[in-house]
């Protein structure tokens, strides 16, 4: 998957202005056994998990399988903070283009509530089986499947 602003979208400056401020968001597919949703998610190198919104785990009827320690920063405010215990599940998340589903541990993270416009944040347990390049002066990231670390998942 590559992004990148349209020719006859904002200028250089504007591009990289936008890309710093809101990160680079890309469209994934959530599954779980109860449903599945296509939202958008942050790419954050800086998160050694993965976690969704409360709301979308329970609207994907996702299992609770344990209880996780986090702590950290958290995305979706200056100066919040991630302190406590959190469920953890599985689900499957995969990129649409082209497809890539890997089952993933998600963490049920309050504090994604903070942003209705965000349901996921792809950490490096995710990142790990991609390349990712980010140009943040021209506005570009790319996301691209490492080869070799998928087999069996493609086509």
């Amino acid at each position: 998957m590559k992004w990148q602003f349209s020719e006859d979208g904002p200028d250089l400056e504007s591009r990289a202005n936008q890309l710093t401020a809101h990160g680079p968001i890309v469209q994934v597919i959530v599954t779980g056994p109860g449903a599945r949703i296509q939202t958008r998610a942050l790419i954050d190198t800086g998160a050694s998990f993965c976690a969704i919104n409360p709301k979308q785990a329970t609207k994907l009827n996702l299992k609770i399988v344990d209880r996780k320690r986090i702590s950290g920063v958290a995305p979706t405010g200056a100066g919040n903070f991630a302190n406590g215990e959190a469920d953890v599940a599985f689900g499957m998340v995969g990129l649409n283009n082209p497809p890539h589903e890997l089952p993933t541990q998600l963490i049920v993270a309050d504090f994604l509530q903070d942003d209705p416009t965000l349901t996921l944040l792809l950490g490096r347990t995710f990142l790990q089986h991609f390349d990712f390049f980010y140009e943040g002066s021209c506005g570009r990231f790319s996301l691209t499947r490492s080869s070799g670390s998928l087999h069996g998942l493609d086509d």
